[in-house]
């Protein structure tokens, strides 16, 4: 056998690999909670003038009512809830609503509660007491 001879092997260093880092996924903020819940109109011992029972609500949540994680207006008409949920300032209170929890008192209480996504209850107004009126022919 010969022996073959062989030109110096080619050599080259490798760029470093670069790894990816891990990333964690961000924490969700912590919701921040409510502070107050208040009702502003009707006023406490006010009054509501309306034939139809359709009358608008005034309200304030502090910090501000957070729809983008799903929280909502949950509103109680003499203890009753009504079925569906509001987020909007003022919120309307139709003559539908009325009707379902319709009395012939003349004094009715309204609570607010804000609720989140899962239907929790986070927060609830002090109860308001307010006299609804309604025009009557002679």
């Amino acid at each position: 056998a010969n022996a073959v001879e062989l030109a110096p092997l080619n050599t080259f260093a490798a760029p470093p690999v670069l790894l990816p880092t891990p990333t964690t996924k961000p924490q969700a903020a912590a919701p921040i909670p409510y502070e107050r819940l208040t009702i502003t109109d009707p006023e406490n011992e006010g009054s509501v003038h309306t034939n139809t029972g359709d009358f608008d609500v005034q309200w304030q949540a502090v910090p501000p009512l957070d729809t983008q994680r799903g929280d909502a207006i949950i509103v109680k008409l003499d203890g009753t809830p009504l079925p569906q949920s509001f987020s909007a300032v003022p919120l309307h209170i139709g003559a539908a609503d009325w009707q379902r929890v319709f009395s012939e008192n003349v004094e009715h209480r309204l609570q607010l509660l804000i609720v989140n996504a899962d239907g929790a209850v986070l927060i609830e107004s002090a109860p308001v007491k307010f006299y609804m009126h309604h025009a009557t022919a002679r």
